[in-house]
């Protein structure tokens, strides 16, 4: 997982002002944002070796180099 992206949108946010600070709104979020999150890290590692897996066969075709350069394609 690429953790700098992360990291820098995580502190591009920090300073936002919150929608609401109603804690009927806020404390059930909070908590589904943390399951999720949970969810997320214990699928992390399954998503890793794909991840890897479509690296090496992305760059297999010939024609890789074209696909690599289109906005949003490859890892930019």
């Amino acid at each position: 997982m690429q953790t700098k992206p992360l990291h820098r949108r995580l502190e591009q946010i920090q300073p936002g002002m919150g929608l609401s600070e109603d804690a009927g709104i806020v404390e059930p979020l909070h908590r589904l944002v943390a399951a999720l999150i949970a969810q997320l890290q214990v699928r992390f590692p399954r998503i890793t070796p794909c991840d890897t897996k479509i690296e090496k066969l992305f760059e297999s075709p010939p024609d890789a180099a074209l696909f690599a350069a289109l906005p949003g394609a490859g890892p930019h």
